[in-house]
């Protein structure tokens, strides 16, 4: 029963870390478009503008993470079960 509400709580953080990822994108296209003009790629050498790409991203990074680490931890805890000895 455990494993499944870790299950619904990774999937849920996958859910939100798309949310933020996709709000990320948003983000970073509103505040370069107004900051920035010219070619994307001779802008990238500036350290604002890798930080402006960075930091939106940051939530749906570490959710992404936090839900990477409770699947393992389901998958390690099922694979655990199956070759406990039965009774």
């Amino acid at each position: 029963m455990q494993a499944k509400v870790i299950l619904a709580k990774a999937r849920l953080y996958r859910l939100f870390a798309l949310i933020f990822a996709l709000t990320g994108v948003f983000i970073f296209v509103s505040l370069y478009l107004s900051n920035f003009e010219g070619s994307f790629f001779s802008t990238m050498t500036q350290p604002s503008v890798v930080l402006m790409l960075i930091i939106p991203f940051l939530p749906a990074i570490v959710l992404s993470w936090v839900a990477a680490r409770m699947e393992k931890k389901v998958i390690a805890g099922l694979t655990a079960n199956e070759q406990a000895p039965k009774k």
